[in-house]
């Protein structure tokens, strides 16, 4: 190597050493952004938002962690209105499909009815929701269409 050549190869090295650092640094700061944040908040972050923006060489900044907050506080808000609907949705259905007077049905006959089908975007998350919050109660943890038709759901009074 002439001198000239060893002195441009130590010159990119050294660039791509500074460049490094100033990664480094950048994911420092972001942690120590998100580190001010209160627990219930990250945990609402979505984490694809807080990773490092390849396409604008960028990390978020304070204010687009913020951002991100408010967005996936909405989102979830959405997520838990809808959950609400369908729990409240699953007892009328409960009661329409089953025996007029008694609160319970079976999960075949649920699981099969047209508008069952057509309402609810996952039956078995939202029984194990419901089942959860103490609404109604059934056998077992998860329900699964043919070796479960037989359970019986029944709603807690």
């Amino acid at each position: 190597l002439t001198t000239s050549s060893a002195a441009l190869c130590w010159k990119t090295d050294r660039v791509q050493r500074d460049s490094r650092q100033q990664t480094r640094d950048k994911q420092q700061e972001k942690k120590a952004i998100i580190l001010s944040y209160p627990i219930a908040a990250i945990s609402s972050i979505r984490i694809s938002s807080i990773k490092f923006n390849h396409n604008h060489s960028s990390i978020m900044t304070g204010a687009d962690i913020k951002n991100e907050i408010v967005a996936s506080g909405s989102i979830i808000s959405e997520q838990n209105t809808r959950l609400d609907e369908e729990i409240d949705q699953l007892l009328i259905d409960i009661r329409r499909i089953g025996k007029s007077g008694e609160p319970h049905v079976l999960f075949g006959d649920l699981f099969d009815d047209d508008d069952v089908q057509n309402y609810y975007e996952a039956l078995v998350g939202t029984l194990k929701s419901t089942k959860k919050r103490g609404l109604i109660s059934f056998a077992g943890q998860m329900l699964l269409k043919g070796p479960h038709d037989k359970v019986k759901i029944s709603i807690v009074e």
